[in-house]
């Protein structure tokens, strides 16, 4: 993935901490400071997201404010809120997300890449648990908007209805991907 920029989430109202998600200190930083860090390596650029375009819409309100900006083919997204992380194991991520892209361009486009456990339950739909980094490819942004306007705000949802294919967390990396929430 030649052309991405990193997009980090920072615009939540964060009512389930009760304080600000992205200035908590995680082992002498705060947590926004751990993924700018963790991001940088690995992108053209790296944006934090603090201000949605339509507020009040949860992340996919953040998504849609970058995508909106987002000059590059693709934005990998990520929450404020996943200290864990590191360049190394994003480098990972993404090249997992690159494999996949090189193998679906026969069988057609992917427009959406998110992470899902491997540790997900036995028979469960592999997209229902879909979640961060999510690769989205700048092309959604109007079928975002359209769920947006009716009132969907649905990260879920999106993926699902949306061309996708995902980075499998290996059991043993799944602790770099906790939020602390």
């Amino acid at each position: 993935i030649r052309s991405i920029n990193a997009y980090i989430l920072a615009g939540g109202r964060s009512r389930r901490m009760g304080r600000q998600k992205a200035l908590i200190k995680w082992r002498g930083k705060s947590c926004l400071r751990h993924i700018v860090e963790a991001v940088r390596p690995c992108v053209r650029d790296a944006f934090v997201i603090r201000k949605d375009n339509l507020p009040a819409c949860g992340p996919l309100g953040g998504i849609y404010t970058a995508l909106c900006e987002c000059h590059q083919e693709w934005a990998w997204f990520f929450p404020c809120d996943m200290p864990g992380l590191n360049a190394e194991i994003l480098l990972w991520w993404k090249e997992q997300a690159e494999s996949i892209l090189g193998q679906t361009k026969k069988s057609g486009p992917v427009h959406l890449i998110c992470s899902v456990s491997s540790l997900s339950s036995p028979g469960k739909e592999a997209y229902a648990y879909a979640g961060f980094p999510l690769l989205l490819h700048r092309s959604l942004r109007m079928k975002l908007k359209e769920q947006l306007q009716m009132g969907e705000y649905s990260l879920q949802k999106f993926v699902q209805l949306t061309r996708r294919s995902h980075v499998t967390l290996p059991a043993e990396l799944e602790v770099y991907f906790n939020n602390i929430n």
